[in-house]
């Protein structure tokens, strides 16, 4: 037992005291009369105990769960904590990510601007003649038509489709069907680095052999 229940419990023993202490008899209880003196007595100490009693137990409540004034509660706000998450979002952004972020949307515009179709006619260094049509499609497919006109007096019609995206500045394909898997085998992976995209030119550059390729868009 604590110290403040023992204390309020004391109190209500001589409170009841000096209550019934005029005397009382309940069929074989008797109790006996005390004089007015001690009564009253009993009654002042017993309500004076109480009290004091009932105060030590608020007093440890309030310790065991202190309240926090609002003065306090400003003071406990760490100027981190008072940062709002979009400044600490915007603090963390680094020059990398603004980089990667401004590619991203370079890569949106050539993805837009690549849509259509372009054509061209190289001649390969044996003398070789490469003259093909590309039709680029907004869900990711390329479809090439292209004769190959070689030196001693040969012709090859290709027919290719390919899967097309565009990643940091390259133009990836990959080849899904071909009627010479020979020239253009399924699977065969290929990427260009895009210097441009105009309403009229397509400028790439082989990143393998630095050949630099300019295709013209069909009207």
């Amino acid at each position: 037992m604590t110290s403040e229940m023992a204390v309020l419990g004391f109190g209500c023993i001589l409170l009841l005291v000096g209550i019934i202490g005029g005397g009382l008899e309940i069929k074989e209880l008797k109790i006996p009369k005390i004089g007015t003196t001690t009564r009253f007595i009993a009654v002042v100490c017993g309500v004076i105990l109480i009290v004091v009693g009932i105060y030590l137990t608020g007093s440890k409540d309030k310790k065991a769960n202190p309240s926090i004034s609002p003065v306090d509660r400003a003071a406990a706000v760490t100027p981190e904590a008072a940062v709002p998450q979009q400044s600490k979002e915007a603090a963390a952004v680094t020059p990398e990510a603004t980089v990667s972020q401004q590619q991203n949307a370079k890569d949106a515009n050539y993805t837009k601007a690549i849509i259509g179709s372009w054509t061209n006619t190289m001649t390969l260094a044996d003398g070789t003649i490469y003259e093909y049509t590309d039709r680029y499609s907004a869900d990711g497919l390329v479809f090439e038509t292209a004769s190959i006109h070689y030196k001693g007096g040969g012709i090859i019609s290709l027919r290719a489709s390919f899967r097309w995206y565009i990643k940091d500045g390259y133009l990836y394909t990959k080849v899904e069907s071909s009627n010479h898997p020979i020239l253009a085998p399924i699977g065969q992976m290929k990427s260009s680095k895009i210097l441009n995209i105009s309403s009229k030119t397509l400028e790439t550059i082989d990143p393998t052999d630095g050949q630099r390729v300019i295709d013209s868009r069909v009207e």
